[in-house]
């Protein structure tokens, strides 16, 4: 077995006495076949995820020089609008996806989609609202901690959690990026003749700000380091939103001030 694979888990076990949760991808390799292994510890587990890895090496660093530039423009957007239009065109790009869309919810938890990016042949969804019960309670707290999801094919079949013997504490895959997804949301994309969708969530001050939603006609899979990198993305966002906040503020603080003088 690649000695990579052990050591992971030797560094997971260490990050576990601490009670710290964070993953740690490496690329390793089972059989002569490539795979992201992304190891995290979370309820007094360690959790090892294998993913098949078909990127090479020239497409991979390719993409790096691709993600730096969508970064540096992100930095320049003068306001919150302009960057969530500028996001969405990036991830696309990033990604290939079919259509990407900006949600931006309100404090009543409804989205509108603010921003979007799509192929020429399919309808617009730009400026419509969704109630905040397209996305219930429990589903929103996972989106804030587990930022990225991907379903590269809707038509998938889950695999059964096996149990073992002495574990009657059911397994948290709350961190899990091969988690399944509910069979409910999967009819939701069937419906609309989505077959491949990736979220990525922008998280500000701890609560789910807005979403970074990806669709696509055909199955599609979006290699691991390709999806972190959207998660840099709406890492990104999320503290630029923090930041044109913090000015409005300290604008309608002057501006009262200057009323009161």
């Amino acid at each position: 077995a690649d000695p990579e694979i052990p050591e992971a888990i030797r560094q997971a076990l260490v990050l576990l006495d601490r009670g710290e949760t964070m993953p740690e991808t490496r690329e390793v390799s089972i059989g002569g076949q490539a795979f992201d292994l992304v190891v995290h510890s979370y309820a007094d587990r360690v959790l090892c995820e294998f993913e098949r890895h078909a990127g090479s090496a020239h497409r991979l660093s390719r993409f790096a020089q691709m993600a730096y530039g969508s970064m540096d423009k992100l930095r320049r957007q003068p306001s919150i609008e302009r960057l969530l239009e500028v996001a969405v065109n990036e991830v696309r790009a990033m990604t290939g996806f079919d259509r990407v869309m900006a949600y931006r919810f309100r404090h009543d938890d409804s989205g509108d989609i603010v921003a979007e990016s799509r192929r020429e042949d399919l309808e617009a969804f730009i400026g419509r609202r969704y109630p905040a019960s397209d996305i219930p309670a429990q589903a929103r707290r996972l989106y804030v901690l587990n930022t990225v999801r991907l379903i590269a094919d809707v038509g998938y079949t889950p695999v059964s959690l096996l149990a073992a013997p002495g574990h009657a504490t059911p397994l948290d895959l709350s961190h899990s990026v091969l988690r399944s997804v509910s069979p409910v949301h999967v009819e939701y994309l069937g419906n609309m003749g989505v077959f491949a969708s990736m979220s990525v969530s922008i998280v500000v001050a701890g609560r789910l700000w807005g979403m970074v939603a990806c669709h696509h006609m055909a199955p599609w899979h979006v290699p691991h380091a390709v999806r972190m990198a959207c998660d840099v993305v709406a890492q990104l966002i999320a503290a630029s939103v923090q930041s044109f906040d913090a000015r409005e503020r300290e604008s309608t603080v002057a501006r009262a001030a200057a009323l009161r003088a």
